[in-house]
């Protein structure tokens, strides 16, 4: 690399190493410990990630509270995704309860 180089970095295999994760394949939102990439390490660490993460915790509590049946209405591989690396988030995820 070279001063004033743009680095780009792929994001795809982010929180999927069989070495962290046991089975990292799965959503598991109460997997414990979670040591995920998501919001940066060090310097670059998103200051607003404890905030994102209790919202998170109380939204799909919330959720699956109310809706216990709440399920996937498609097979996991169907969901899709958007198509820009920088935001990895589905475009849409059918579910069913």
């Amino acid at each position: 690399m070279k001063e004033g180089e743009m680095i780009l970095l792929s994001l795809d295999t982010v929180n999927h190493d069989p070495a962290a994760f046991s089975d990292p394949e799965t959503f598991d939102p109460t997997r414990s410990p979670n040591p995920h990439l998501r919001f940066g390490y060090g310097r670059h660490h998103c200051p607003g990630a404890h905030l994102v993460r209790r919202q998170s915790d109380v939204a799909f509590r919330t959720l699956l509270a109310r809706l216990p049946e709440l399920r996937l209405a498609v097979p996991p591989e169907k969901v899709t995704w958007h198509p820009n690396r920088m935001a990895i988030m589905a475009a849409e995820i059918p579910v069913t309860w």
